[in-house]
């Protein structure tokens, strides 16, 4: 009974002190893809703000449009 009394408590401590553990990992990727959007949404404002927009009135319009979606998206996944 001892025993198993012991092993239960050296499990409960090797959980508590574990860097990895499958929360940490799920928020280092929500992270990680969170980073990602922000970086295509970088590259598509960059290119929004090189082309002129009179030339692609309504695929323009929905570039920005969705861009801002990643942003906001990216960044309150970020928070999280």
């Amino acid at each position: 009974m001892a025993e198993r009394r012991d092993y239960i408590a050296m499990m409960l401590l090797i959980e508590r002190w574990s860097l990895v553990s499958a929360r940490n990992v799920l928020r280092l990727v929500i992270k990680t893809v969170a980073g990602l959007l922000l970086i295509g949404s970088a590259i598509i404002a960059y290119n929004l703000s090189t082309t002129p927009l009179a030339s692609i009135p309504v695929i323009g319009t929905l570039t920005v449009f969705f861009t801002a979606l990643l942003v906001i998206g990216a960044v309150l996944i970020l928070i999280y």
